[in-house]
C-alpha cells in the first residue's frame, strides 16, 4: 500500500470585514489563505458534500466488482469505477 500523504493543516473561520460590513468564510490551508462571500462557501460545502458521498460510493462499487465478479482481481473493481465516473459525467452534462 502507498503510503498516506502528508496531513497539511487547514482551518476554515467565519470572518466579519469592518471595512467591507460584509460576512465571509475564511480557509486557510497550509500557508494559503482564502476568503469567500458566505454564499459561495455554502456552494463549495455542498460540492465537498457530494464528493465525500461520491468517493464512498465508489469505493463499495470497487470493493464489490473486485470481490464478486472480478474474483478478487481489483481490475473488476477499477472497470465498474471507470463506468459510473462517465455515467456521471454524462448526467452532468460533461464531455
Amino acid at each position: 500500500m502507498a503510503d498516506e500523504p502528508e496531513e497539511v493543516p487547514w482551518r476554515v473561520l467565519s470572518m466579519y470585514g469592518a471595512r467591507t460590513r460584509q460576512p465571509a468564510v475564511q480557509i486557510v490551508i497550509g500557508d494559503q489563505m482564502f476568503a469567500l462571500p458566505t454564499e459561495k462557501a455554502r456552494e463549495i460545502a455542498g460540492w465537498i458534500i457530494e464528493a465525500a458521498f461520491a468517493a464512498e460510493a465508489d469505493a463499495a462499487l470497487f470493493e464489490f466488482g473486485a470481490a464478486m465478479i472480478g474474483g478478487g482481481d481489483d481490475k473488476a473493481g477499477a472497470q465498474l469505477v471507470a463506468m459510473l465516473r462517465e455515467w456521471r459525467k454524462a448526467r452532468e452534462g460533461g464531455t
